[in-house]
């Protein structure tokens, strides 16, 4: 007996001794504490550490950023088939963001309260006696059993169903029996371990971290301008009308996903919807922490008007909530990861309190059916379309994709922010893992992929460095676009400088002309004379008037020697000129060819009758290259 009784006391001792790491911290809801931060969360920190390999860290890694969406890639498929990317997803994504956990009108009276799971994480929300909203970790600081197994409820105090611990609607420990002769225990420090909790238009959210942010503010100060959209459409005046669920056999980014790809696949996989949409109106805005997808709605018959309206909104939340409004309806729809290949979607229906009056309560009701009915079709026709893509992820070859960038840029935008929030945690964990990372892919890890993907890892790296090279190339272009609008602008002076010149050789061409002319007739003249004179000194007898006939043809006149021999020197003073025009014209003809060798070794193609318009035009300028 006094060994049994032994072995119970040790065995509570070492859970007290465990409990008493499990302190509350000073957050922004719940009980204070002036201990020291709670040693439970570095626990599962240094847990989570531990499992980020670095197999995890170079598939991160292989999804950039700061890549726009027409030269991304995808994100690798592990991020939505490995056990390892599920665990990245709780402690990155899900512990660090509001998520939305149910509505404001669960929670309208005092010990109202709702409960549900965050990847692994139970969690409680409930309103206290004050009326002010309280969130906890719902577990029991004694051994950690779940308080309370219901989705939903109302209670005065939450008791453990095991060993009886009470606590009060503000998390505070009010009972624990049988605890006589513990030592250094302070039921103040023992109460519940509080979340942050806010709400926002009908919604409450709350963040698994227990930092101290004050960042319910910044949750509707974030999702402004989709709080002004929705405002227009009518936010305030909606009442709630039901809530599914649904269990889909796929990681819970490909629900995502698909949600997100711009209508890109209603026209294939949403023939009645297809029908409701104006395709061509389709736009999608991006922005930190959201997205909003709209459309004009329905212009045709008056049942289709009934249901989608004259517009509608399509909202995306970061990480996991979707809002969207169409007619009479808004619906809010939650996705929370399972595991690396399972997820949970929740539907919440509201609809416009005025809508449907001009029917009766049994119309009204058949009509309300058949509304949610058209919206569950749509749902099945996804779940299929996200359950088939997820078994093409699991095929090795796969492994990225590209984006359709019209269209799917709300895609590219989720993953940037996952990508992010992945890096950032990774960063904070393990700093020196992406301190010798100078891009993505560079890490050499040192644990070993699985196998089946051992044919991709050549392509992907081929993939980096195509990246890099077309990076490379995009400035030589630039800069050779910039080298050769300075030359194109020095061409342009030339060209005009080109133009003025040939002004000049064309009208020296036209003199050359008309002294060639001159000349061919003054030698004519000359030798006639010759013949005259040469018959006079032989006292041959000439007609004076044949003489002067003869120069009177040729001539137009009598001859002056001395300005024959005038129009001599200045034809010789012209061919001297034009000697020197040609040496010119050879060096102009050098400095074309040097200009055809600077675009060559700049990579600047010019056509060929560009080319040789610009060679015929370049002359007498003198360019400084």
């Amino acid at each position: 007996m006094r060994i049994i009784v032994c072995g119970i006391l040790s065995r509570f001792r070492t859970s007290v001794n465990l409990t008493r790491s499990y302190c509350t911290t000073k957050t922004s809801v719940g009980w204070k504490s002036n201990e020291a931060p709670c040693k439970r969360l570095s626990l599962n920190q240094k847990h989570f550490s531990e499992g980020i390999s670095d197999y995890v860290t170079s598939e991160v890694l292989k999804f950039s950023p700061s890549i726009p969406v027409e030269e991304a890639i995808t994100p690798p498929a592990s991020w939505y088939t490995q056990p390892q990317f599920h665990n990245l997803d709780k402690a990155s994504v899900f512990r660090k963001h509001w998520i939305p956990v149910g509505r404001v009108d669960q929670l309208e009276e005092p010990g109202q309260y709702i409960a549900g799971f965050i990847t692994d994480d139970p969690y409680l929300v409930t309103r206290d006696e004050s009326g002010k909203l309280q969130a906890f970790y719902n577990i029991c600081r004694h051994h950690a059993t779940l308080l309370v197994d219901d989705n939903s409820g109302t209670v005065s105090k939450f008791q453990c169903p095991y060993h009886g611990w009470t606590y009060t609607l503000s998390g505070r420990l009010a009972k624990a029996t049988r605890l006589r002769g513990i030592k250094n225990f302070n039921a103040k420090n023992f109460g519940l371990i509080p979340l942050e909790v806010t709400t926002w238009g009908p919604l409450v959210f709350i963040k698994l971290s227990t930092e101290v942010t004050n960042s319910s503010d910044e949750l509707g100060e974030r999702l402004k301008e989709v709080k002004t959209r929705l405002d227009k459409m009518g936010l305030d005046n909606l009442r709630f009308v039901e809530r599914r669920h649904y269990r889909v056999n796929c990681n819970w980014k490909v629900f995502i996903d698909n949600y997100l790809d711009g209508g890109y696949h209603v026209e294939y996989a949403h023939k009645d919807l297809a029908g409701l949409i104006e395709p061509k109106d389709y736009k999608t805005e991006v922005f930190d922490g959201f997205s909003i997808q709209s459309s004009s709605g329905y212009k045709g018959e008056k049942e289709g008007q009934d249901r989608i309206g004259s517009a509608v909104l399509f909202s995306h939340v970061y990480p996991n909530l979707f809002i969207n409004r169409y007619g009479p309806w808004l619906d809010f729809n939650y996705t929370y990861p399972i595991d690396s290949e399972n997820c949970e979607v929740v539907f919440d229906w509201y609809l416009e309190k005025d809508a449907m009056n001009e029917l009766n309560s049994i119309e009204k009701e058949a009509k309300i059916a058949e509304d949610i009915k058209a919206s569950e079709k749509v749902q099945d026709e996804d779940i299929v379309l996200c359950e088939r893509v997820q078994k093409g992820l699991r095929s090795t070859s796969f492994e990225w994709g590209r984006y359709a960038p019209r269209v799917e840029q709300a895609d590219h935008k989720f993953h940037v922010e996952l990508a992010t929030d992945y890096r950032d945690y990774i960063k904070h964990m393990r700093p020196e893992v992406l301190k010798h990372s100078s891009r993505p892919g560079s890490l050499k890890a040192t644990e070993r992929r699985p196998s089946s993907y051992a044919p991709n890892e050549n392509l992907q790296n081929e993939v980096v460095k195509l990246q890099s090279q077309v990076e490379i190339e995009k400035k030589a272009k630039k800069e050779a676009e910039e080298k050769y609008k300075q030359i194109v602008s020095k061409l342009d002076v030339v060209q005009h400088r080109l133009i003025d010149r040939n002004k000049e050789v064309e009208e020296e061409r036209e003199a050359k002309e008309e002294v060639m002319k001159s000349n061919k007739t003054l030698q004519l003249t000359i030798n006639k004379m010759e013949q005259y004179l040469r018959k006079k000194s032989t006292g041959s007898r000439f007609e004076s008037t044949n003489v002067v006939d003869v120069v009177d043809v040729d001539m137009g006149g009598k001859v002056d020697i001395e300005n024959i021999i005038k129009t001599e020197n200045e034809l010789e003073e012209k061919s001297r000129q034009l000697q020197r025009e040609k040496q010119a014209n050879e060096i102009l003809e050098k400095r074309c060819k040097l200009l055809e060798k600077i675009l060559k070794e700049n990579n600047i193609h010019i056509e060929s009758n560009e080319l040789d318009k610009l060679n015929t035009q370049f002359a007498n300028t003198e360019l400084d290259f």
